[in-house]
């Protein structure tokens, strides 16, 4: 049974320098994906968020003079998918340890709040390393009201 209110299955795939100045760049595409998959604002908002942070750091922490972000988007029956691969040292974002968000800020200590983020914006989240090439798996999926 399909359902029309669902957008069509596609995949959109771009390289992107790895340096800062591609977040904008990266998150543009991201956009443009879901509004022509007719994805509203707030559930793109979200995706952004969470490419940012994975695109961030990637950039800060694991990216080689001249090497790239590769990045592809398929929407597929309300599900957004977010992948992003990068060689490079492997960093699995499900090792990081949950902040403590109910500490004041000066208390809490420095790292893990953008997988955090990550985590609480989408809804599934995989990693996977071989031969130096990150993988980055993100879904979130669009809830239709019946």
């Amino acid at each position: 049974m399909e359902n029309e209110d669902l957008p069509e299955a596609g995949v959109y795939k771009r390289s992107f320098d790895c340096k800062t100045e591609s977040i904008p760049v990266i998150l543009d595409f991201v956009e443009e994906v879901a509004a022509s998959g007719g994805f509203d604002s707030s559930f793109s908002f979200d995706v952004k968020v969470s490419v940012d942070e994975a695109c961030t750091n990637i950039i800060d922490y694991n990216c080689t003079a001249g090497s790239n972000i590769e990045i592809s988007v398929e929407t597929n029956n309300g599900d957004f998918i977010v992948t992003i691969k990068n060689y490079g040292e492997p960093f699995n974002p499900g090792t990081v340890s949950t902040p403590d968000i109910s500490l004041p800020l000066e208390e809490r200590q420095i790292g893990g709040l953008g997988v955090f983020l990550m985590n609480q914006l989408m809804d599934k989240i995989d990693y996977d390393s071989r031969d130096g090439l990150n993988v980055l798996t993100m879904v979130k999926t669009r809830q239709i009201n019946p």
